[in-house]
Parts: structure tokens; sequence; C-alpha cells
């Protein structure tokens, strides 16, 4: 009776350890799911930086963007007449 208990452990364990380095990711796979993570916080850094400016620049807080943001709509008009 111990006997089998202990032979279906070990089966239990083995099953186990193989599903383990079935799912068990790489270095490389690591290496790449950490990289497009830091690309996505970039680019939702960048999102929120941009729209935390903008709120600003629209209630006046920031008014060197105001001048850039016209002067861009300038250049942006002349480009578009061209």
């Amino acid at each position: 009776m111990e006997e089998e208990k202990n032979k279906k452990l070990e089966e239990i364990q083995e099953s186990l350890n193989n599903i383990y380095k079935v799912l068990r990711p790489t270095r490389w796979q690591l290496l790449v799911q950490g990289l497009w993570r830091a690309v996505g916080y970039f680019i939702g850094l960048l999102f929120a930086i941009a729209i935390v400016g903008w709120i600003l620049n629209i209630m006046g807080f920031i008014p060197f963007m105001s001048d850039f943001s016209n002067k861009m709509q300038e250049v942006l008009s002349i480009a578009k007449n061209k």
C-alpha cells in the first residue's frame, strides 16, 4: 500500500516537472517580454505627458506651449497651402 502511494507520488512529481519544463520561459523569452513592457511603459508615459501638457496648455499654465503651438499651426497652414 505504501509502495503504491510512493509510486503514484513519484509519477505526479515527474508529471509536474515535465509541465514546469514546458511552461518555463527561456531567458530570451523573458528578455523579449521585458523589452515589450519597457516600450509599453515608455509609450504610455509619452501619452500621459502629452495629455497633461495639453490640458495645462488649455488652462493657460504653460504660456510657452501656446506660442509653440501657434507657430506650429502657422507652419502647417503654410505647408498645407503650398
